[in-house]
């Protein structure tokens, strides 16, 4: 069983300039990791646990980060610098991207279709409220 992962709100000094600090706001421990792999261990301030994240698996946070920290189509460059950084192997990234994948375009058929509705109800004309309601 997995334990649950970590969340974490910290600044990231890009290039370890204190000018050029950005925030970033319940973030995970592995992306904390990731970020020093990064930017450096010096880069990385202000460090403060802000709770866990229920249901969500260290794989998953894995598989997520190579995907967000890929630029590749195929997503192959997020997973190989996530295997780098952590000396694993991503076994169910790509089953793990299709389900995401899959999930998206179902989630954006259904938003079409309301969208459709929405136009086709809008369509009728103006919804006047009755005096009962008011």
């Amino acid at each position: 069983m997995e334990q649950h992962v970590k969340v974490y709100n910290c600044q990231v000094r890009l290039g370890g300039n204190i000018l050029h600090s950005v925030p970033k706001i319940r973030i995970s421990g592995e992306e904390v990791r990731l970020l020093k792999s990064l930017h450096g261990d010096d880069a990385i301030h202000e460090v403060r646990e802000i709770g866990t994240l229920d249901g969500w698996t260290r794989t998953q946070e894995l598989n997520d980060l190579a995907d967000r920290y890929s630029s590749d189509p195929d997503r192959v460059d997020g997973r190989k610098l996530i295997e780098k950084v952590f000396g694993i192997t991503l076994d169910s990234f790509d089953d793990w991207l299709m389900n995401k994948e899959i999930a998206e375009s179902v989630r954006q058929d259904e938003a079409l279709a309301l969208q459709q509705i929405e136009e086709g109800a809008n369509a009728k004309g103006t919804l006047v409220r009755s005096g009962a309601t008011q």
